[in-house]
């Protein structure tokens, strides 16, 4: 599980989308694990980041291996990616 959350990590300039890809990518790749849950989200709230939201967040994770659950984070900080302005952020004028 380490290896997902450290992968999910590298890909932050991405935003939170391709942290949790990266993740679930390498947690599908290890067949004796069930993943309970993979998610990206805020450090204060616990609720799932928003794409296209940049600054500080958590990968959180459980799985199950064999009868053991393991859950684990890592902080991340996101970068703008694709997608919704993050809040407060203005958006570009139209081109005419």
């Amino acid at each position: 599980m380490p290896r997902a959350l450290h992968a999910g990590r590298a890909r932050a300039a991405g935003g939170a989308q391709a942290v949790l890809a990266a993740a679930q990518q390498v947690l599908g790749g290890a067949p004796a694990l069930a993943v309970d849950y993979v998610a990206v989200v805020d450090p204060d709230t616990f609720a799932p980041v928003p794409p296209g939201q940049a600054g500080p967040a958590v990968i959180v994770a459980a799985v199950t291996a064999g009868t053991t659950r393991l859950i684990d984070n890592v902080p991340v900080l996101l970068s703008h990616a694709a997608g919704p302005k993050a809040k407060g952020e203005k958006r570009d004028a139209p081109d005419r």
